[in-house]
């Protein structure tokens, strides 16, 4: 199976793109390709959803019986990722993260992932240490999970975890590394409530190992939930998946 390209991908309030209006400092995917804004920047980012072989619960596609599912945390319900963290959606992810380019994070609101936000009674974004949020200005994870909530008229629940551990970047961390370096960094607020009926969608820019998400997963354990969803913007997969199943992006 290979990704499709569809042109379903629809701007939100407060979401400019060159699909509408060629405006390139807000698309996330225009500026990443060198400026060249084009209704293809829209219809050139595949979805992973696109792939008819994709896990049901871990959302990476199905090669030679392998998915993802292994590095969720067990008690992950579902995990959605809507794009391939590859060509031009690895580089506007990059301008968010390192290159101040905030207005990038507004792509996740105009992507099928926000359904599964939409489902849940609590959008959690994956936290930053105080210290690395003031350094950066912002937390790129909430301000994604912030996006997609305005796309649906609802706010987030951007204070239930807090990361009480600085660590160091996880960048150039093997898994046990990444494992190690996350584990016991994260708790519950203070003041957060336990609720045990609700449903809360944790938020994050990447998946790659999977190991901060298990990490917040844990520690959201005191909230007793009755369900625990994942939702990032993009998946890091192997090479191997890519090549099966990854159409090269146009112009990339």
């Amino acid at each position: 199976a290979a990704f499709l390209y569809p042109a379903r991908i629809q701007p939100v309030a407060g979401f400019r793109c060159s699909y509408v209006t060629c405006s390139i400092r807000d698309c996330a995917v225009a500026a990443a390709s060198g400026g060249r804004g084009s209704v293809r920047c829209m219809t050139s980012v595949p979805l992973l959803a696109d792939v008819t072989s994709t896990c049901r619960r871990c959302g990476i596609p199905i090669l030679r019986g392998r998915c993802g599912c292994g590095d969720l945390h067990p008690r992950v319900t579902r995990a959605v990722r809507a794009f391939p963290y590859t060509g031009r959606v690895a580089r506007a992810l990059r301008g968010v993260k390192f290159g101040s380019e905030r207005d990038r994070a507004a792509f996740l609101a105009a992507s099928p992932a926000r359904d599964v936000i939409a489902g849940g009674d609590d959008a959690v974004p994956v936290p930053m240490h105080v210290a690395r949020e003031r350094e950066r200005g912002y937390n790129q994870a909430a301000l994604i999970a912030e996006y997609a909530c305005r796309a649906l008229s609802r706010e987030t629940f951007r204070r239930a975890l807090v990361q009480h551990l600085e660590r160091p970047s996880q960048v150039g961390l093997n898994a046990q590394e990444r494992r190690d370096n996350v584990r016991r960094s994260f708790s519950i607020a203070g003041d957060v409530v336990p609720s045990p009926r609700k449903r809360y969608v944790l938020v994050d820019d990447v998946r790659t190992t999977g190991s901060t998400l298990a990490a917040c997963v844990e520690a959201l354990r005191p909230l007793r939930a009755a369900r625990i969803d994942v939702v990032t913007f993009a998946a890091e997969l192997r090479s191997e998946v890519i090549e099966a199943t990854v159409k090269p992006f146009p112009d990339s």
